[in-house]
């Protein structure tokens, strides 16, 4: 099977098979005419002033961080609709599922089927950081006007 789906701002989803868009999220996104590119490196749950925060509670650490990773694309000057890809870096499976879900619910308050990877990793920089999220942002010069979170 082999799905080829309009998304916003002209990336069209790549899924060979459903499981994906079952969870919320494209297997690959083609972006034709690329005119910007934004790299993001991997946010964390910390304030502004860089201090830890929800210690011992993965769901909000990765709301946290998933709201920060929005703050950095909106100062950019993109959107959401701009991601091409995200990563979620966890130091637990259990932390990986909640990221997960999370992250399926902040996509879909945006309307966004960004292709993700997760990894379960063996530590993070901060001591009690259960999380990190980083991705990529692509803009198009031939991207139709959606959603504009």
């Amino acid at each position: 099977m082999t799905d080829t789906t309009p998304t916003a701002r002209g990336a069209r989803g790549v899924n060979a098979t459903d499981w994906s868009r079952r969870l919320g999220h494209d297997q690959a996104q083609r972006r034709d005419g690329v005119s910007a590119i934004l790299t993001i490196g991997g946010q964390r749950p910390v304030d502004a002033e860089g201090r830890l925060m929800h210690e011992g509670d993965a769901i909000a650490q990765v709301a946290l961080a998933l709201d920060n990773l929005t703050a950095v694309v909106a100062e950019s000057g993109m959107t959401l609709a701009d991601l091409a890809h995200l990563r979620i870096h966890a130091t637990s499976r259990a932390a990986l599922l909640d990221a997960q879900f999370v992250i399926r619910e902040h996509l879909v308050e945006h309307a966004v089927t960004t292709p993700i990877t997760a990894v379960e990793v063996g530590g993070l920089a901060l001591a009690g950081m259960e999380v990190e999220i980083d991705g990529l942002a692509v803009r198009t010069e031939n991207r139709t006007e959606g959603n504009q979170t």
